[in-house]
């Protein structure tokens, strides 16, 4: 079996470094007390988090796609270390809210509805983990 195909890797370089939340995790505390920023076990950088990997390889049908158990964390999806939900650390940045609840993260330049608890902690965006405070609007 071999590992993911060059083009693939190469895409994946040029996502935002250590993005790693899509939405946020609603079994987190994300208060003042921790900024927004809980202590979570740092996912697995082989598996991401799944345990679990995909190997391409061939056999006599042709190309196939298999989820291998990860190696590198023996299944359990984290490395054993402790970290912290976001790894952003910059200052807190003001940001104008437009018409409807909406903003633009000054770092990843992603527009979103500071309503959207999906996407929003209330203090940090979820997708790069900037601190922001909404000025005026819908805030």
């Amino acid at each position: 079996m071999r590992q993911a195909p060059q083009r693939i890797l190469e895409r994946a370089a040029k996502w935002p470094a250590k993005r790693r939340h899509w939405y946020v995790d609603r079994g987190l505390a994300f208060d003042e007390s921790n900024d927004h920023n809980p202590l979570v076990s740092e996912e697995c950088p082989r598996c991401h988090g799944r345990g679990a990997h995909d190997e391409w390889g061939e056999d006599e049908h042709g190309h196939f796609q298999a989820l291998v158990g990860c190696s590198a964390c023996k299944g359990t999806g984290t490395t054993g270390e402790r970290v912290r939900y976001f790894d952003n650390d910059s200052p807190v940045a003001e940001v104008a809210v437009r018409a409807g609840g909406w903003i633009t993260c000054p770092c990843c330049k992603w527009s979103f509805m500071v309503t959207d608890r999906d996407v929003w902690t209330g203090l940090r965006h979820v997708r790069c983990g900037q601190r922001i405070r909404p000025l005026g609007g819908d805030a």
